[in-house]
């Protein structure tokens, strides 16, 4: 037949079998209850063995759990109780079976232990109500309402303990272990007749100490006012030590910590006792201010503490990155450190710590560094001249040498953050002026190329200027460039240069269009004044002025050719005061000309339509 520790009857458990045993578990009683326990069942000797026994649970409980046997494993998930994340439970069958029956030995062994525990308070208030203090005799008084105390706040405790010890003796009875377990059962059964009958002796015991306790407690209620006083006083004095201000620095400090530490645990030992005496004697509530007082010093101790310690990390930190070369600074890796230390400041500490002058102190420095920062990763644009670093020390009236040697340290002596605006100011101006300085570069390259055209005029020596389209386009975008930079409140530092080429670009736009102009004039009246004989003996005067025009045409028109770079050819002396007499000359020449055909159309006017 079947042997061993039987389950009782259940329906719908879950069996897994593995070689010659078949394991159970869970399953439904009569009323519903969900049983979480584990048996095997050795074939073919049928005996029953108990592995793994929990509390019945709820069908409810139940149907919010997944169990199933995976190998050698039972598996159970169930749904935590805050949050989404599911509990998962994993008991080792092959362990479970190994075990030898240890349990209750080791039941044994707890249930001597608590009952020796509870003997020792049962023991503790019955003696107690056996004895009426004397008068005048206050620590026996003070046992006595100890015992009191104890029965009114650790009876249910107490009771609940020895039925539970009673309960544990009866189930290691059941499954047949003695010796021990009698004896405990036993002294279990004695010690709840002796609190039970404690509790009786309570009332009488209360009131025969009653007038000690009314004098007793009238002393000891002004004692609890004068040390509120003393206590009062510390606190004032607490506020004003100088730990709490950031000049102190992070290692005395810590020095005076400790020592208020101390006085603290003095204050904290006495306001203990005042506190247990004042519950025994019911006016705890008269100690309440005193234990509030030392708890907000507490408090307040530990946070300072902690701040200091946030304070020496934080000073720390910048004090290594002083010594980084100026070439080596990382700006955006220290930003991000110094919003994480800003960070462990402002939402790691409680809010109490801004009302201390540490805070503030710390809360500046590393403030004013972080504005520092942004001015700092501006300093570093290739922009910067010596002219510009010059300026900032003008400006910080701090004097510095930007050589190799250069680091942080030497930097935040100009204490940036109180000249953000004008580290701005000077950082624009470089880029500004940098921008100029390659713009002029550019200039420089771009017209050492630039050179005229020239075509031959018909057959003769003379070959007539002309600019490529692209290089006019050129020529009207940059002196638009060069305008721009004229307008610039920056255009000090290369004014010279600027204005340079402001004369040079205008001195070829100039000589272009006057010697375009010239040119097409000349090419016209080349034809009548030197090729014509009728002309020549008409207008002598005008033909006289024409061949000395003709002359410094090529003469100019030569001296151009000869060079051909459109800012060399044309930035001669008095090259455009020529271009502007000859334009006249030919101008006047022109007129004589028109006149002289104007008088032949109206001796011939059937040759002229």
């Amino acid at each position: 037949g079947v042997t061993g520790e039987v389950p009782s009857a259940r329906k719908r458990p879950q069996f897994m079998l593995a070689k010659e045993v078949l394991y159970m578990y869970g399953g439904f009683g009569k009323e519903g209850e969900a049983f979480d326990e584990l048996y095997s069942l050795a074939l073919p000797s049928l005996a029953f063995k108990c592995l793994h026994r929990g509390e019945a649970m709820s069908k409810l409980t139940m149907d919010s759990r997944q169990t199933c046997f995976c190998g050698s494993k039972l598996v159970t998930i169930s749904t935590g109780e805050k949050g989404a994340l599911d509990v998962v439970q994993v008991l080792d069958i092959d362990e479970l079976a190994d075990t030898k029956d240890t349990f209750a030995p080791t039941m044994i062994d707890n249930l001597k232990a608590r009952v020796a525990d509870i003997e020792k308070q049962v023991k503790f208030v019955a003696e107690g109500m056996d004895i009426v203090p004397e008068p005048g005799d206050f620590e026996g008084l003070r046992h006595a309402m100890a015992c009191i105390y104890d029965v009114k706040t650790k009876a249910d405790a107490v009771e609940y303990e020895l039925d539970s010890l009673q309960d544990v003796a009866a189930y290691l009875s059941s499954i047949g272990e003695q010796g021990p377990v009698v004896i405990a059962a036993n002294k279990i059964s004695t010690l709840q007749e002796s609190y039970s009958s404690t509790k009786k002796k309570t009332p009488v015991l209360k009131k025969a100490i009653k007038p000690l306790e009314i004098a007793q407690g009238e002393r000891i209620s002004k004692e609890i006012k004068n040390y509120e006083g003393e206590v009062e006083k510390h606190k004032a004095a607490f506020a004003e030590e100088p730990v709490f201000t950031y000049e102190m620095g992070a290692e005395a400090s810590y020095e005076k910590i400790d020592q208020m530490h101390l006085d603290l645990c003095d204050l904290e030992r006495g306001t203990d006792e005042y506190s247990g005496l004042a519950t025994l004697f019911e006016f705890a509530e008269q100690v309440q201010k005193t234990k509030d007082m030392v708890s907000s010093m507490r408090f307040d101790l530990v946070l300072i503490k902690k701040l200091w310690d946030v304070i020496t990390v934080i000073k720390t930190t910048l004090t290594d990155w002083q010594t980084t070369l100026w070439n080596d600074i990382n700006t955006g890796a220290m930003e991000e450190e110094c919003k994480a230390l800003a960070k462990t400041i402002k939402g790691g500490l409680h809010k109490r710590v801004r009302d201390f002058g540490a805070f503030n102190g710390i809360d500046t420095l590393l403030k004013n560094f972080m504005v520092t920062l942004p001015a700092m990763s501006d300093l570093r644009s290739p922009s910067m001249r010596d002219r510009h670093w010059k300026l900032l020390m003008d400006i910080t009236q701090v004097t510095f040498d930007m050589g190799p040697a250069f680091c942080l340290a030497d930097l935040l002596k100009l204490e940036l953050h109180r000249f953000v605006d004008d580290v701005g100011e000077v950082v624009d101006r470089a880029q500004k002026e940098d921008k100029m300085e390659q713009t002029l570069e550019k200039l420089k390259v771009t017209w050492a190329t630039v050179t005229f055209e020239f075509d031959q005029h018909r057959d003769t020596d003379v070959f007539l200027m002309k600019m490529k389209e692209e290089d006019f386009e050129t020529l009207e975008d940059n002196q638009l460039v060069v305008q721009g930079m004229m307008a610039s409140k920056y255009l000090a530092t290369f004014e010279t240069e600027i204005t340079g080429w402001q004369k040079k670009l205008g001195n070829v736009s100039d000589v272009l269009a006057q010697m375009s102009e010239v040119q097409r004039k000349w090419a016209y009246l080349e034809t009548l004044f030197i090729g014509s004989d009728e002309v020549k003996k008409e207008l002598p005067e005008s033909t006289e002025r024409f061949v000395g025009i003709d002359k410094t045409f090529r003469v100019t028109l030569g001296d151009i050719y000869k060079i051909k770079n459109a800012v060399a050819a044309t930035d001669v002396e008095g090259q455009q005061k020529t271009l502007e007499a000859m334009a006249g000359d030919l101008e006047l020449c022109e007129k004589d000309l028109a006149d002289f055909l104007e008088s032949k159309r109206r001796i011939f006017p059937r040759f002229y339509f």
